[in-house]
């Protein structure tokens, strides 16, 4: 097994629903309907403050997904989980793998 079939091995393990992950329906900002994909959705994150105008950190949701199954994410972009909806409002890193991405609930 080459060491990149190994990572990507990895990864679907890492957001298998039975370990950390939960379903979600992605429907990209531009293109056809959703996308069924795994992703990790995390509540009660600390984001710091992102200008110097600003100096008190605050809370939100974050969810992180492979790019593979969600490509470009564009602002606005929503995510449906359980019935909720939740809408990207910025992206916060990407590492080529997976994307994590602040998102607000509707």
């Amino acid at each position: 097994m080459s060491f990149k079939t190994q990572i990507q091995k990895d990864l679907d393990g890492f957001v298998n629903p039975d370990e950390f992950a939960e379903q979600a329906e992605y429907y990209p900002l531009h293109g056809s309907g959703p996308v069924v994909c795994n992703v990790i959705l995390t509540h009660s994150v600390l984001f710091q403050p992102s200008d110097y105008n600003s100096s008190i950190a605050e809370q939100g949701i974050t969810i992180d997904a492979l790019i593979r199954d969600v490509k470009d994410p564009a602002l606005k972009s929503y995510f449906i989980i359980e019935g909720v909806k939740y809408i990207v409002q910025r992206i916060l890193d990407s590492d080529g793998d997976f994307i994590s991405m602040a998102v607000a609930a509707e």
